[in-house]
């Protein structure tokens, strides 16, 4: 279980990477955006170290256990990483954000300064082991040394994810507004509570360690869950807190929508086909091989909206080539069968493609004019408007027997 929430908070930290560190570090004038994306960075690596290989690794090209120190630091540097965000996100005034964050660096420097002096004491002490070899899972009696560095550690930990607890509870009660926001903090909250809950376990074992007393439960017993998860809940929320609403959509919607768009290219499919093939000067260039372009398992959305530009622009083109008495005749048969005002609608656009692709085939223009044809002034207002309109013509073009005797000459 311990390994699988280290991963679990690793994936995680890693997303929250991945998704905003770019952005956030080039971004010079968001002090806010950066400190967040820091402390990602930093409660990655440190989780990164906390699974077996990445540590071996590591300790066997320093020669000696070098994953404590750093990821101790590591945490203490992203505990203040994350208070420099808070700061710089609900202080108004950024002069007082920088004093604030300036002011909140000294505690964990001399924290970092004493542990890692603490751990040249005893770099061999057990409590500095980790996995089963070590003290904290084996049990027993601990190193002095090694319990003052972790009573240091734990107390500076447990300040600051107080302080940040206090910061996420009031200001979650203030975001009534932004239900987003107020998950985040509320995710930060969680996470901070497991957080509190780890530093005080390590304390009252360290402390009873000193005082010759082995608590009788194992303290990896709730240190290996509470850590991990604690970094899950604070990553997720922190990250969620400057990450756009659009980037939050959950998998269930994201696939709903992913279909939606397919099932509008695989509609539009019927009269597009024809629009490409008749007419090669509207095809958009895509980058994409042929097949790719008609299996749209990568954005369905983009290439629904070239779907519907290609046939505007084709709709342009082919609508002067139109006589107005074809389609007045065709407009009087589809009433006489008894075809709402929405269905004449669909067929007199398809029969602009149907009447009009074989003369663009044929270089053929007629003399009529018509003050219907398409103008940029004509488009929909959106792009749903402009897909519900081609979606009905693609319809009616394949299935309208009025239109059955033209298809035959495509």
């Amino acid at each position: 279980m311990y390994t699988a929430l280290s991963v679990l908070a690793l994936v995680v930290a890693l997303l929250a990477v991945m998704s905003r560190v770019r952005r956030h570090v080039r971004t010079a004038d968001r002090p806010a955006r950066r400190a967040n994306a820091l402390a990602c960075v930093a409660l990655a690596l440190a989780l990164t170290l906390q699974l077996g290989p990445p540590r071996r690794w590591l300790d066997g090209i320093a020669g000696f256990n070098l994953s404590w120190p750093t990821q101790h630091t590591l945490v203490i540097l992203a505990a203040w990483l994350v208070q420099t965000f808070f700061l710089y996100s609900f202080t108004g005034d950024r002069d007082e954000a920088a004093r604030g964050t300036a002011r909140r660096a000294i505690l964990p420097i001399v924290t970092i300064a004493v542990i890692l002096v603490l751990f040249h004491l005893a770099p061999g002490a057990p409590d500095f082991v980790y996995g089963p070899a070590g003290r904290t899972e084996a049990g027993g009696a601990g190193d002095p040394v090694a319990a003052w560095a972790f009573i240091a550690y734990s107390l500076y930990l447990g300040l600051a994810l107080a302080e940040i607890a206090r910061l996420s509870i009031r200001w979650s009660g203030k975001a009534g507004v932004l239900p987003r926001l107020r998950l985040a903090l509320r995710l930060n909250t969680a996470g901070d509570a497991v957080g509190l809950l780890y530093c005080a376990n390590k304390l009252v074992f360290q402390i009873a360690l000193l005082c010759g007393v082995v608590p009788p439960w194992p303290e990896a017993m709730i240190g290996n869950v509470a850590a991990p998860l604690a970094c899950a809940l604070c990553l997720a929320g922190v990250s969620m807190a400057t990450i756009k609403s659009t980037a939050l959509t959950t998998p269930a919607r994201a696939v709903a929508e992913w279909q939606r768009a397919a099932i509008g290219v695989r509609a539009l499919r019927p009269l597009w086909t024809e629009v490409r093939r008749h007419m090669p000067e509207h095809r958009r260039a895509s980058g994409l091989s042929s097949l790719r372009e008609w299996v749209p398992v990568v954005n369905p959305a983009k290439l629904l909206y070239r779907g519907v530009i290609d046939i505007w622009d084709a709709y342009r083109t082919l609508r002067p080539l139109v006589p107005e008495d074809r389609l007045r005749d065709l407009e009087a048969d589809a009433r006489g069968r008894g075809l709402d005002d929405g269905a004449v609608v669909a067929v007199l656009d398809a029969a602009v493609f149907a009447f009009g692709l074989p003369a663009h085939s044929r270089a053929e223009s007629t003399d009529a004019t018509s003050d219907l044809v398409a103008t940029s002034a004509d488009l929909a207002p959106d792009l749903s408007s402009d897909l519900v309109r081609w979606r009905a013509a693609a319809r009616a073009f394949s299935r309208s027997p009025l239109l059955a005797p033209h298809r035959a000459h495509l």
